[in-house]
């Protein structure tokens, strides 16, 4: 959702309030030239965070620690835990896929080990798989934000989306009311990191028996693919396990398209397995 006027200047002001080089003028005198403060930067950049449609919203305020492997149910009560070798492998790849290294101490060396955007090179592409509640979302959200404090650090203003699956579905579908969204979904095709959350396969009666045009969303991965733009993603076991049976296999293609499982599947992507264990960790959202 693109930010208003009237927000940009409201996030202008509280920035500059706090900020103990313009203190409140939004603007320093650097070698006698009246230059903006670089708390608008901030401001600019934590507007446009703020208004990524992340459910629940708590999420974007959590961080590594954060993720302790707790499971949770509809209503947000612990359900269960992971695997203890999975919550390790999960947080070892997903720390390896931001920094130069995974075993550091992220309050201490954040700044010199991130290395997120090195994947603009690479291509390499990051998938979580895991049931509701076991904490996928919240680990694709701080890859996000170590991206955003790469940005930050190196001084780029590199062009990332968050999506849902099912919005994105939405734009690739098209029926006698309303056509595909090509702008948008050429947007997110050139973004240089796109979040998708929530890929799914979708059954009769459960309220998306519209598939979309696979041939948009073919175009859409296949770009990026071709491009070796990073795309981070996080799905559902049950497409995990209809990806994995021959019998289903036409399912996940039916909703998702040929290039987006291949992408999956790919070595140029890492995958994490969220793996429900019977111990119960503690409260995580």
């Amino acid at each position: 959702m693109t930010p208003t006027e009237k927000e940009f200047e409201a996030y202008y002001r509280r920035f500059a309030k706090n900020c103990p080089r313009c203190k409140g003028q939004r603007t320093i005198l650097v070698n006698g030239v009246l230059t903006r403060c670089i708390c608008q930067n901030k401001a600019v950049k934590r507007l446009y965070f703020d208004k990524i449609s992340i459910s629940p919203s708590s999420l974007k305020y959590k961080e590594w620690d954060d993720f302790n492997g707790s499971i949770l149910n509809l209503e947000g009560d612990v359900d269960g835990a992971l695997t203890v070798s999975s919550l390790e492998e999960a947080k070892r790849k997903a720390m390896e896929y931001c920094f130069d290294h995974w075993d550091i101490d992220v309050d201490k060396e954040r700044n010199k080990a991130i290395n997120i955007d090195r994947h603009l090179r690479d291509g390499q592409n990051l998938v979580i798989f895991g049931s509701p509640g076991s904490g996928k979302t919240l680990l694709a959200v701080l890859v996000l934000k170590e991206l955003l404090r790469c940005m930050w650090i190196r001084k780029r203003d590199y062009r990332y989306k968050w999506i849902k699956f099912t919005d994105l579905v939405g734009h690739a579908r098209w029926d006698n009311s309303r056509s595909v969204n090509h702008d948008r979904l050429d947007e997110l095709s050139e973004s240089h990191f796109l979040f998708i959350d929530g890929i799914d396969v979708y059954r009769s009666g459960e309220g998306h028996n519209t598939p979309p045009d696979l041939i948009e969303l073919d175009r859409l991965f296949s770009y990026r693919r071709a491009m070796s733009i990073p795309t981070i993603m996080t799905a559902t076991t049950s497409l995990r396990d209809a990806m994995k049976a021959p019998a289903l296999a036409g399912l996940a293609k039916k909703w998702c398209g040929d290039e987006l499982i291949s992408m999956m599947c790919s070595s140029e992507t890492v995958r994490i397995v969220l793996d429900r264990g019977d111990i119960v960790g503690k409260l995580q959202d």
